[in-house]
């Protein structure tokens, strides 16, 4: 958790301690905010208010909610890219870059995914190592990333509603009110197809927060043009190396400041 937010034991009346704009506190009690700091006392005011927020401000829903995520994140972190690395090293997914609002984009090339031999597991990491890398280079003033779907080129090889499947469930339950917006470019007659399907498996929130663009115009209300990948349409140069990118450092050598992972399991909720 950011120092600023690390919670004082035995002090559960002080003020909230959010410095994210992503945080709606109008959806949110502080009795309930409180009781949460009393069963999670080492976790920031930011990560109670989004199990709080992910639950509609249900007190058992959401202490339920952290509890399974923190029994997750126990038994399956750290990710590192050694985990992953053969999913990693093709750069079907990265992180480059900031929306016009100062959200951590993280990319995926659809294109270079092939359903049929795609390993599952490996992929679901190197979500999970991507979305701590978004989370630890995160503006102190913005607790939520942007998505952007990059289906240029993609073909039907490419579709994996099982993939996509398997991720819904990560972000609803694992990465509570972690999305800004999730931009699908370009969205065409494939696309609509699919989405027909997947929207199902998203809860309401969540699945408002998916935008598909069928022009470039449509993403660029969102994301400037020098960070818009050029194969898209955009001025954005980047070539990903995975060299370029290292696991972060261990608890023991890890600075305060740059932990606000929040990864967990179980029951849903909007991403």
């Amino acid at each position: 958790m950011a120092a600023a937010e690390a919670t004082k034991s035995g002090d559960n009346n002080r003020p909230i301690e959010i410095t994210s704009e992503d945080i709606d506190r109008s959806k949110f009690s502080f009795d309930n905010l409180k009781a949460m700091r009393t069963q999670f006392p080492t976790e920031s005011d930011t990560t109670l208010a989004r199990f709080l927020i992910a639950r509609s401000d249900d007190f058992t829903k959401a202490k339920d909610m952290l509890a399974k995520h923190l029994d997750w994140r126990k038994a399956n972190m750290p990710v590192s890219k050694n985990d992953c690395l053969s999913e990693f090293n093709i750069g079907k997914i990265y992180s480059h870059g900031f929306d016009k609002m100062g959200h951590p984009l993280v990319i995926w090339r659809g294109a270079l995914n092939v359903a049929a031999e795609r390993d599952m597991d490996e992929l679901g990491k190197a979500v999970i190592w991507w979305m701590d890398y978004a989370e630890r280079i995160m503006p102190a003033n913005k607790s939520k990333i942007t998505i952007i779907c990059d289906r240029t080129d993609m073909s039907s090889a490419n579709g994996d509603i099982e993939f996509i499947k398997h991720i819904a469930s990560y972000f609803q339950d694992n990465f509570p009110e972690r999305m800004y917006t999730c931009i699908i470019y370009p969205s065409g007659f494939l696309f609509y197809g699919l989405w027909n399907i997947v929207k199902w498996f998203l809860d309401p929130v969540t699945a408002n927060k998916v935008q598909p663009h069928g022009y470039l115009t449509g993403v660029q209300e969102f994301i400037a043009d020098d960070n818009i990948p050029n194969h898209m349409g955009g001025e954005c140069t980047f070539n990903f190396n995975p060299d370029d990118f290292q696991d972060p450092p261990k608890k023991e050598e890890a600075v305060p400041d740059i932990s606000t992972l929040s990864v967990g399991g179980g029951g849903g909720g909007s991403a």
